[in-house]
């Protein structure tokens, strides 16, 4: 799901002009290349074919009760990958620097990648599918340009009001194997990013920086069905 990733506001609610947080087809072509969750198939048969969200509970302004597809993403480690490398280029084409191909392209899926070598290392990479450029920033970005928060950003459709806050219910005991997984599951979280592949009935956590070579076996891999309790800001102090 990629962001705008100019800082171009700092009031606490984006805009509806912020972008999509990363350019990805609704259907990975592979388990290998999912960044979404767990590869069960028979899951994720079932999850399609259930019905999407219903319509809101109340009004517009007023909470909403949504059943939705849960599924989490993550910032690629460059850490993790090697292998033949490619150029990154930015603004105007120029050079960023060169980066293991397999990095690269995580970045294009995740949206962000941290710089682990040379004399970018702490930095974080982003592409903007838009533009078809990388760019630099010292922290990873959610679509109005402010920084991910691990276990609070979540990356939503048009179904959920940007900055609206949101609350999972419903959620199955195998969500996760790790008890603190489940317990972040229960917090609230924060409608701050989106994604082309992110539609309605979908909400995609930002669960923080890739920690282990296939993410798709961490249990913070995400991909169960649950009820989401969508309210306006105001909602929660």
């Amino acid at each position: 799901m990629l962001r705008i990733l100019a800082l171009l506001m700092t009031a606490l609610v984006c805009q509806p002009a912020c972008s999509s947080r990363k350019a990805t087809s609704p259907t990975p072509a592979s388990p290998s290349e999912t960044p979404t969750g767990i590869d069960i198939p028979a899951l994720e048969q079932a999850a399609e074919a259930e019905p999407g969200p219903g319509p809101a509970s109340q009004t517009e302004e007023g909470p909403r009760r949504l059943n939705v597809l849960v599924t989490s993403y993550w910032t690629a480690d460059e850490r993790f990958y090697a292998g033949p490398v490619a150029e990154a280029r930015g603004e105007d084409g120029q050079v960023i620097g060169q980066f293991p191909a397999g990095f690269l392209d995580a970045v294009k899926l995740e949206g962000w990648g941290r710089i682990s070598s040379g004399l970018l290392a702490g930095r974080f990479i982003g592409y903007d599918p838009d533009k078809r450029r990388y760019l630099l920033a010292n922290a990873p970005l959610d679509a109005c340009g402010r920084p991910l928060v691990a276990w609070k950003t979540i990356a939503t459709g048009p179904d959920v009001p940007r900055a609206w806050k949101v609350r999972l219910t419903e959620i199955p005991r195998d969500a996760s194997p790790d008890a603190g997984v489940l317990a972040k599951l229960a917090e609230p979280f924060v409608a701050a990013d989106t994604g082309s592949a992110i539609t309605r009935g979908r909400i995609d956590i930002y669960v923080g920086v890739q920690d282990r070579a296939d993410m798709n076996r961490s249990p913070a891999a995400l991909r169960f069905r649950a009820v989401a309790i969508v309210q306006p800001p105001a909602s929660h102090p």
